[in-house]
């Protein structure tokens, strides 16, 4: 016992004798500093960002020295760029705003804050890195400004509660998945400068109802409209050439589409469980149609060839079509003996058909002036369109 009285005795007069600071701990977090060429305050629980120039990059696991618990951010003029990683998971944070300096948003930037409601981007944004906005859950319109030229990848993935975008004509790169899962997005106008849709553009935005694509769109990526499930009609321009795989799977409110003339393949699944696509346009320039392409599409009928017999019998169609099999195929309109075109011969075969139609088969409908009726005037009326068709268009 007088041996551990002894040893308590000693420390205690160790411990006296050590200057007074030795045990001082920091009470809280920094609130001021530097990051990159600028500089930042935290009052409470509202940030301030300033200077001039650009901020410094962050990772996740180099993170922000202000923390996560930020309600509200300020960008001051003269900031000109948003650091990568600057508020990710800041999942406290409610709103952004930024000064008319800031040109670039960096990756990951405001990735996962959950409870973001509210952003001004400012109006000399140029470019919106990847992922920027993606999980930030609570968001639910955003405005870009015209300045912006290019945004990156998954930009607004996971949004789940967004509903509006305004995307301004001059944007002509939106990375892939910009606006996949998010799950409230309904209508969505695309800028007239974009020359092409990215892969999973809009994958899995079960409420999108409606989407314009704009002529000059060249391709339209792996898919990039993958169950939108709610996605009414859609036109697809003539300038698109290329449609990758799975592009248009779970689109169930399909009635129709036409295939651009142009277009070489259509790929593996593009248009597969489209439960309610009823008919299809297919133009002479596709020589492959891929497995699965038209996989589960029951209502499917109706395929219009827009060539002759001979060149859909050259058409390469994999695996798993049985609904191209059991549509009824119908061929150009006006090439009712389905060689070469619409000629003379036309016109001829369809009167001969008048008269005996067991002997003179055709696969498409042949009133071609419109009176409800097919006999001889519909066979001069065609021959008409093969000289004058601007004249006798086809009904």
């Amino acid at each position: 016992m007088k041996k551990l009285l002894s040893i308590l005795l000693v420390a205690v007069l160790i411990i006296t004798a050590m200057p007074l600071g030795a045990f001082e701990f920091k009470a809280s977090a920094e609130t001021s500093g530097t990051t990159g060429e600028c500089t930042w305050s935290l009052d409470g629980t509202v940030l301030t960002i300033s200077g001039n120039g650009v901020m410094r990059d962050y990772t996740d696991s180099n993170k922000a020295p202000w923390g996560i618990n930020i309600t509200e951010v300020v960008i001051e003029n003269g900031v000109t760029r948003i650091g990568n990683y600057a508020f990710y998971r800041c999942t406290s944070l409610e709103s952004v705003s930024l000064s008319d300096s800031v040109k670039i948003i960096g990756w990951y930037a405001f990735m996962y804050c959950t409870s973001l409601e509210n952003v001004s981007l400012g109006n000399s944004v140029t470019i919106i890195g990847d992922y920027a906005f993606e999980y930030c859950t609570s968001l639910k319109n955003i405005i870009i400004p015209s300045s912006v030229t290019s945004i990156g990848g998954g930009v607004f993935s996971s949004c789940d509660n967004l509903e509006n975008v305004i995307i301004p004509d001059g944007i002509t790169s939106m990375g892939e998945g910009m606006f996949s899962s998010c799950k409230s997005l309904k209508n969505v106008k695309l800028p007239n400068t974009l020359t092409s849709i990215s892969g999973n553009m809009f994958f899995n935005c079960k409420s999108l109802e409606n989407v314009n694509i704009p002529d000059g769109i060249t391709s339209i990526g792996p898919s990039a409209f993958n169950n939108c499930v709610s996605l009414n009609n859609i036109t697809i321009p003539s300038s698109v050439t290329s449609i990758g795989i799975r592009a248009f799977v779970d689109c169930h409110k399909f009635t129709n589409i036409t295939i651009p003339n142009g277009v070489t393949s259509i790929d593996f699944a593009v248009f597969a469980y489209c439960e309610g696509l009823e008919s299809v346009t297919i133009p002479s320039s596709v020589t492959s149609i891929g497995d699965y392409a038209f996989e589960e599409c029951p209502k499917l009928t109706s395929v219009y060839y827009l060539g002759s017999k001979e060149a859909k019998a050259k058409i390469s169609v994999g695996s798993n079509n049985s609904a191209l099999d059991s549509a009824k195929w119908y061929y150009i309109l006006g090439d009712v003996d389905g060689v070469e075109g619409v000629t003379d011969a036309d016109a001829e075969y369809l009167l001969m058909h008048t008269f005996f139609p067991e002997d003179y088969p055709v696969e498409q409908t042949c009133d071609f002036n419109g009176d409800g009726n097919v006999n001889d005037a519909d066979a001069e009326h065609l021959l008409m369109f093969t000289f004058f068709p601007e004249d006798y268009p086809l009904h």
